[in-house]
């Protein structure tokens, strides 16, 4: 049983993907890595990693270090006093919240994200998808600088 009135060490989550990336991560940690197919580090995640022809690996999904338990679990056994009751009631066990740490080594596809009933509709999910962005470190990757496109407007220019 986890004692839910101490801190809980959890080991760190990283999650496979196809774009490389993830030496900034390693190096925030104090570790010198090459980039590869780990360009994301998952925290306090409650949600495993989906990823076609690894169905059968945890990734992404927050562990408590030194066992083989999950942050999953450890909220499952008692949502109340994890999260509260105002939480549990209106999110349940979920923390709502997916937070990311990533850092890709080349250039991203465009992503679109569903809406709460959207999202309800195509995975039974209550939640949809709104992102907000802190960008703590960049790199230039192949002469290029790094930059973000914030959506296609007339009038957006790579200067701007």
């Amino acid at each position: 049983m986890i004692d839910l009135k101490r801190p809980i060490k959890l080991d760190r989550a990283g999650a496979w993907r196809s774009y490389a990336g993830g030496s900034l991560i390693a190096r925030l940690h104090g570790e010198e890595r090459a980039d590869d197919n780990f360009p994301e580090e998952w925290i306090l995640s409650t949600v495993q990693a989906r990823n076609s022809g690894r169905e059968h690996i945890v990734e992404g999904l927050s562990m408590v270090s030194g066992s083989d338990r999950s942050l999953r679990d450890i909220l499952h056994q008692d949502p109340v006093a994890a999260l509260g009751e105002k939480h549990v009631a209106r999110f349940g066990e979920s923390l709502g919240v997916l937070l990311k740490l990533l850092d890709s080594a080349e250039r991203l596809t465009i992503q679109v994200h569903p809406t709460r009933e959207k999202a309800m509709e195509l995975f039974r999910s209550a939640f949809g998808k709104t992102e907000c962005w802190h960008i703590i470190d960049s790199r230039e990757i192949d002469g290029e600088k790094p930059c973000i496109y914030f959506g296609f407007k007339e009038g957006i220019t790579r200067e701007r």
